[in-house]
């Protein structure tokens, strides 16, 4: 009996080698990135591995056409023509580089989270008084914002946002912007009219009347 109890244990069962297919560094990223909030205040809004890795692509594409855009647009341009703004297109670019294209999977654990801006409503006349103010600060988006935000037309939470950091919300830093164009102005020679000339395929002209109390600052000769 012992003898055979001896048998069974020195008896070697033949190796079976088992098959796997290995993920992929990314596909193990985008699934593991399923997960709770952290937090424990909701479950997190789940994104397919496949998704994920879609919009971490589109991502990357984003990114070198911002680059692209660069050379010919200003910046907050360049952003507004991509479709994100640059706290994002900034943060993709530093998690690209940190990470590669795992660091552009979107985060699962904050997805459904809206900005309280994203639905906010500008008046006709709020964005004609912005656009003003940019007028006057072409250069210094902060500036035109922080006079915007003491205007009684400024919606108040958008106010508040802009009197405490000093900058426009993310989701609104395209609002209100103007862009310089080329033209060329003509004084009447009593000075109560201005005649300005636009390069728009071909020659557009109008007329303004100058007010006045209005005195012309400058006429070149």
């Amino acid at each position: 009996m012992g003898s055979h109890k001896n048998n069974l244990a020195t008896t070697r069962l033949p190796n079976v080698t088992t098959h796997r297919r290995k993920a992929r560094p990314l596909q193990t990223v985008a699934l593991a990135g399923r997960q709770d909030d952290p937090l424990g205040s909701r479950p997190s809004k789940f994104i397919p591995a496949k998704k994920r890795l879609a919009i971490a692509r589109e991502r990357k594409s984003m990114l070198r056409r911002f680059d692209r855009l660069k050379k010919y647009h200003h910046s907050a341009k360049a952003a507004q023509i991509v479709g994100a703004s640059l706290v994002s297109l900034w943060r993709w670019k530093k998690a690209f580089a940190a990470r590669g294209l795992a660091g552009l999977l979107p985060a699962t654990a904050r997805c459904g989270r809206h900005s309280p801006f994203e639905n906010l409503r500008f008046t006709k006349e709020a964005l004609r008084e912005l656009e003003m103010f940019f007028v006057e600060h072409p250069f210094n988006p902060r500036a035109a914002w922080q006079k915007f935000a003491m205007s009684p037309a400024c919606p108040p939470l958008a106010a508040r946002f802009v009197q405490r950091t000093g900058k426009a919300p993310a989701k609104l830093t395209g609002l209100g912007r103007v862009h310089l164009v080329q033209a060329r102005v003509f004084a009447s020679a009593d000075q109560r009219r201005l005649f300005v000339k636009f390069p728009v395929r071909g020659v557009l002209m109008t007329k303004i009347a100058v007010p006045t109390k209005f005195k012309l600052a400058r006429l070149m000769k």
